[in-house]
Order: C-alpha cells, then structure tokens, then sequence
C-alpha cells in the first residue's frame, strides 16, 4: 500500500490514466488529479498504523503492524497471521469520488480478502486500467483484485455474489435495496453506506472572524468533484442578516472562480443544464436571491428566511439558509448528514448531538472533501464492518 502512494501515484503511467479516461469519468483531469493527490497524501506509514489500531485491533501484533501493509503479501499469508479463513468481498462503489472508490478497494487488502470491486458504469474503464497498472507495479497485489461489469443484469449479479463470502454496497437507497434483497435471497449479510449530504455551519462570532482564507477554504469544498460528493457541502447555515448575507454570497463567487481557475468542472449538457434551469426556477419562484460564478457553472442560493427547507441538490449549487442557530439548523439534514464544516471546533456535546443526525466527521472550512484515512465512514469505519463479519 505504502508503495502505491511512494511510487505508482506520481508514475507517468498512473498520470497517463487519468487523463486518457477524464472524459468518461464525468470530471476532468485536473479535477481527478487534485482528488487522487489529496487521498494518497494520507497514505503514509503512521496514518495506516492508526487505521489498523483504531479499526483493526486484532491485527495490531507489533512484529507483524507493517508487514499488513506489505503488498507482497498474499492472501493465504494474511490467513495465516490472522488465523482465519480467507475470504471474498464484493464492493459496489459509488458513481461519484473515483479516488474514495478506489480507497474503499484497496483498504480490504490488508486484510486476508480478494477482492471484486463493481464500480459506476462510468468508471468501470478507469478502474480497469486502474487495477492493469497496480499488476504492473504491485503483481501479488493486483492479483487479488478485480474488476466486475456485471452491470445491471440480474442473472449476471446473482451468480458474481454466489462467487463470493461478503458484500459491502456504497449508493442510493434504491440501490442499496437492490443488493439487500439478492443478498437476503443468497442468505448473505451486506454492509451498506448510503448517500449522505454534508453541510457549513457559521455562527454570528465566525462570520465576523472570516477572513480571505476562509472564503477560499469554502470556495475549495463547494468545488472539489464538481459538488457531487458525500463531503461536498450543499447547505450553508449561518447567522446574519438578508444583506449580509448576499454581500458573502458575491464575496464567495469571486473565489468560486478563482478554484474554477484550477479546478475546471466538466460542462454539463444539455439535458443536465435544462433540469438544473427548472430546480433554480422553483427557488426564484419561492423568493430566492441567486448568486452566479463566472467561470464554472457556480450558483449560491440565498433562500429568504422563514422558509420550508428544501435545498437545491444539483452539482456546484450551495443553498445559503439564515438561521440564529446554524448548528441547530443543520440537523435538518437528518438523517443523511454526513460531515458538518466549521470554522472553530465542535465541542464534543454539539458532535454527539450531531451525531443522531448522522454527522460524523466535522473538519475545518477547507478540509472537508479531505477526510484523514481514520475518518470513520458513517459512522462505522472501513474495516471494521467487515472484521465484525469475519468468523
């Protein structure tokens, strides 16, 4: 693993991916570029012992703490150590972060498992390409990893799951029933994480302390995979006045463009422009302020106060809502909260608070699409979930 983020991220080879399959993904190559960096800066040897402490005590032997991450070692030698059988997984990745789908596919590996990582139809040849070059650079690795196109056939699905021991599904609700009811019908257990929305919270002290780098630390998380993501913000609570708050908005879309400048959005068609027209039309009927980038296709919504909560949840939309309490306000998005974005911290009261809304990761204003490899996925973890289904 460590070896992956030394040598193969900064390779031309691995470069030469992401841009040959950009197009495809639904994201550009700079965009793509920016993610993957973010995510293999946290794979270093003390951000992985810290994983495997806190998620994975059973393998926390001290002679054998790094060997884990040993890419040369193969499954039958994990069994081994762990003195357990080997086992199957099957992951659904989500559509969207091909970087966090990438992640969710190797961080089993440390474990005594193989593999078989079904990824969104559009990243199912970047995940391809992806897993041919790890052979290259990590062979025993690789091999323990493949990649399915079963698709949306059932009959095809059915029979890759009797193929495996374990099934762990990222996406919608609607898709998570789906696996549910194969699995049930297989008598297999299946761990699921579901789409969650994230949020900012800005109290009347923060408002008055922004200063310009806390315009731009928002501008990077409202921009950061075109606002598709589960970390990406789409809410924005804060304690001020109607004026006040439009005199941010404009603030925020000149940085908006600034991001634009490094991190270009991939234009949407037609189709896409048309519904997004329709969702914003709805907002201005409902007295809504709106707030353009000039760049990329940035829009904040400033919705009047008083009003029944109803974000916009279109890619690079941030719905501004004024409230007297942001972090009361924010459990609006319960039970689909995932992370809520500050810029002072969270008092451990206000986080277990939270948590009953389903927030659980709580960054400062520019570390929100740039969770630690400890972030505790919704709430329970990467690998926890599957020890806790290991015999």
């Amino acid at each position: 693993m460590l070896r992956l983020a030394r040598d193969w991220a900064q390779s031309p080879a691995f470069d030469a991916i992401l841009q040959r399959h950009a197009p495809e993904t639904g994201y550009t190559y700079p965009m793509l570029r920016f993610g993957f960096d973010r995510m293999f800066s946290h794979w270093h040897i003390e951000a992985w012992k810290a994983l495997i402490e806190q998620q994975a005590p059973a393998l926390c032997r001290e002679a054998l703490l790094e060997r884990w991450l040993d890419a040369d070692i193969g499954t039958e030698q994990r069994a081994a150590w762990l003195d357990k059988p080997s086992r199957r997984l099957f992951l659904v990745t989500a559509s969207t972060v091909p970087s966090a789908s990438l992640q969710d596919a190797i961080l089993p590996l440390i474990l005594p498992f193989t593999v078989t990582v079904r990824p969104a139809h559009n990243l199912v040849a970047l995940f391809e390409a992806l897993r041919d070059d790890i052979c290259r650079v990590a062979p025993i690795l690789g091999a323990r990893l493949s990649v399915s196109r079963c698709g949306r056939d059932d009959d095809a699905l059915q029979a890759a799951l009797r193929e495996h021991d374990m099934v762990s599904v990222s996406g919608s609700d609607t898709t998570i029933a789906h696996y549910k009811s194969r699995c049930e019908a297989l008598g297999m257990g299946m761990i699921a994480h579901g789409h969650k929305l994230s949020a900012i919270a800005l109290t009347a002290g923060d408002f008055l302390d922004l200063d310009t780098q806390d315009y731009a630390n928002i501008a990077c998380d409202a921009s950061v995979w075109d606002q598709t993501g589960c970390l990406s913000p789409k809410c924005l609570f804060i304690d001020a006045s109607p004026d006040e708050a439009g005199a941010f908005a404009k603030k925020l879309c000149h940085h908006l463009d600034a991001i634009a400048a490094q991190l270009p959005e991939m234009p949407p068609n037609m189709q896409e422009l048309s519904l997004r027209n329709t969702a914003i039309q709805m907002a201005v009927f409902d007295g809504a302020s709106l707030y353009r980038g000039k760049v990329n296709h940035d829009l904040i919504i400033l919705h009047p106060p008083h009003v029944p909560f109803e974000p916009v949840l279109i890619p690079r939309c941030l719905n501004i809502y004024l409230t007297p309490d942001p972090i009361a306000s924010s459990t609006q998005l319960a039970p689909y909260g995932q992370a809520l974005g500050t810029k002072k911290p969270l008092t451990d009261n206000q986080k277990t608070a939270l948590s009953k809304s389903g927030y659980n990761y709580f960054p400062r204003l520019g570390a929100m699409q740039d969770p630690p490899l400890t972030w505790c996925h919704d709430g329970i973890g990467s690998l926890a979930p599957l020890l806790d289904q290991y015999p």
